[in-house]
């Protein structure tokens, strides 16, 4: 079978109770379409979502399988979703730094378990975790970020999964892919394969699992 199918062939494998990674920066690399038919076209629930922004108004579906489907969430940005707030309150909300967002999703992708930084140290990121002095500097210890799946969006993606991401769609979307055991990339185009240069390819064919073309 190959890569390219419809979204329903493409979101059958998840599961409940799995860990989805969400590209995207705001709208940019937000793959909507996959989000939209989990939402409206499953019963999924009890997932756990990894990504950048809970909700920017646009991002309806996300709000709505927060709010109705979600047992947690790692984020760097929430308001002004209520089902982030909620979520803090229930203390199932984990809110961090940008940077250390990507690089924990960039570690468990790489196979490396933890890292140190000191960004957050001495501020309410620090809470419950490992700290370390070294060469008289304070670290805080962060655990990689693997999903169950990844969900991301692509300019261009050939028939074996090679994906050009144009511009800051790159973001977050473009580290997601090897952090999971399964991934879907929404391609506003679909290309034979050889049709984009090898230097252009922002996300490798090996690493992608559902190609859904859902066109600009």
């Amino acid at each position: 079978m190959g890569k390219l199918m419809t979204v329903l062939e493409a979101i059958a494998p998840i599961k409940d109770g799995d860990t989805i990674l969400v590209g995207g920066f705001g709208p940019m690399g937000y793959p909507g379409r996959v989000m939209r038919a989990i939402l409206k076209q499953t019963e999924l629930k009890d997932l756990f979502f990894v990504a950048n922004a809970a909700n920017q108004n646009y991002l309806v579906a996300f709000e709505k399988m927060l709010r109705t489907r979600s047992r947690g969430m790692i984020a760097t940005f929430t308001r002004p979703s209520a089902a982030a707030e909620k979520m803090y309150n229930e203390g199932t909300l984990e809110i961090i730094p940008q940077g250390t967002f990507s690089e924990r999703i960039r570690a468990g992708g790489a196979g490396i378990p933890a890292f140190f930084t000191p960004v957050g140290f001495g501020t309410a990121v620090e809470k419950g975790k490992t700290k370390m002095t070294i060469d008289g500097r304070e670290y805080l210890m962060e655990k990689a970020i693997k999903g169950d799946v990844a969900l991301i969006k692509a300019a261009k993606v050939d028939l074996s999964g090679n994906c050009f991401m144009s511009g800051c769609t790159k973001n977050f979307g473009a580290l997601m892919p090897a952090a999971a055991k399964y991934t879907i990339v929404e391609a506003e185009e679909v290309v034979k394969v050889g049709k984009i240069d090898p230097e252009m390819v922002t996300v490798p064919g090996i690493l992608i699992d559902a190609i859904v073309k859902v066109g600009v």
